[in-house]
Order: structure tokens, then C-alpha cells, then sequence
């Protein structure tokens, strides 16, 4: 139970951290000391088979908080790698597959993205960033009409005052431009 108790105070430990982080936008120590954290708390000898569930969601927490770490460090593949194992946990928390299907995008994984943006969707259908996500996926393999379906679903999702609704604004504006584009070549 000693176990337990520590590895819950590095995991707030490490959530106040990556709160430092994100309030001060450009401090990565924070970002590094939360990793420390984490990766302590990861490596303690606990048997989670035989712990209630609320544990278990403590280390899917501190699995996807690491995630978050690898992915704004750039380390997609450490990041993919937590969500798998989060995943492997619980398959229903609509996070492993959003911040995993972000991984994947920033690595040009765009089919491969879209499917996790599908799971994500799937389990949290009012997500407007996983509408938005999935979008532009479709947009970067030049899907460009099941592109604009996501981004009117987004956009009835989204508040104008969401730092991501300009972005919706102008992928939308290009995607029907590149359809309409594709429709009129069509015909000639």
C-alpha cells in the first residue's frame, strides 16, 4: 500500500508540474521535472491486477500525462508507445486515442490518425477538437469532402471564442475550395 500512496503523490507531483508547464508555456523545466515524476512513479513494483480500479486509473492518468510530455518534447513514438499501454488498461478513455492520433499525425500517420480519431470520437461524440483533428487528417490525404463533414460537425460544436476556430474557419474555407476545385476538373 506504501507503493500506492507514493506513486499517487509523484503523479500530483507531476500533474502541478505540467500545470507550471502550461501556464508558463515556455518552460521546459517543468516539462522535465513532471518526467521525473512520472517516470518514478512508473517504475515502482506494483501489482495492479490485484488493486481497485480507481488505482488503475491513476496509472492511465500518469500514462497519459506522460504522453502529453513525449508529445509536446516531440518524442511521438514514446508518446504513441504510453497510449498503447494506457490503452491496453482501458480502452475506454476518449484521450488515449485523441493525444495517440495526434502523435501519429505529426508523424505522417494520417490514416492511421484518422482511425483513432474515429475510437476517440466514439467515446466522447461532443469532442469538436476530434471532429477538427480528424478533418484535417482527411484534408492532408486530400479527402476533402469527408474533410468538410468533419469540419461542419466541429463547427457546430465549437465556441467562437475557442482558440481553434479560426483554424476550423480556414481549413473549411480551403477544403470546399479544393472540392469545388475537384468537382469542376471532373466535368471537363
Amino acid at each position: 500500500m506504501k507503493n500506492l500512496s507514493n506513486f499517487s503523490i509523484l503523479l500530483d507531483l507531476a500533474n502541478k508540474s505540467f500545470h507550471k508547464y502550461i501556464i508558463n508555456i515556455n518552460s521546459k523545466e517543468h516539462l522535465n521535472i513532471a518526467l521525473l515524476y512520472l517516470n518514478d512513479a512508473l517504475s515502482m513494483k506494483i501489482d495492479y491486477a490485484v488493486v481497485e480500479s480507481h488505482q488503475r486509473n491513476k496509472l492511465i492518468d500518469a500514462l497519459i500525462l506522460r504522453a502529453k510530455i513525449f508529445f509536446n518534447f516531440r518524442d511521438y513514438q514514446k508518446c504513441i508507445n504510453d497510449c498503447n499501454y494506457a490503452e491496453k488498461i482501458n480502452k475506454k478513455v476518449n484521450l488515449i486515442y485523441s493525444i495517440r492520433g495526434d502523435a501519429k499525425f505529426e508523424l505522417n500517420k494520417f490514416q492511421e490518425a484518422i482511425y483513432d480519431y474515429e475510437i476517440g470520437i466514439e467515446l466522447k461524440p461532443k469532442d469538436c477538437n476530434l471532429f477538427l483533428n480528424k478533418g484535417i487528417a482527411e484534408f492532408e490525404l486530400a479527402n476533402f469532402k469527408e474533410a468538410i463533414n468533419c469540419f461542419t460537425i466541429a463547427k457546430k460544436r465549437i465556441s467562437k471564442y475557442s482558440s481553434n476556430y479560426d483554424l476550423l474557419k480556414m481549413y473549411m474555407i480551403l477544403a470546399q475550395d479544393y472540392a469545388n476545385y475537384e468537382y469542376k476538373n471532373f466535368l471537363k
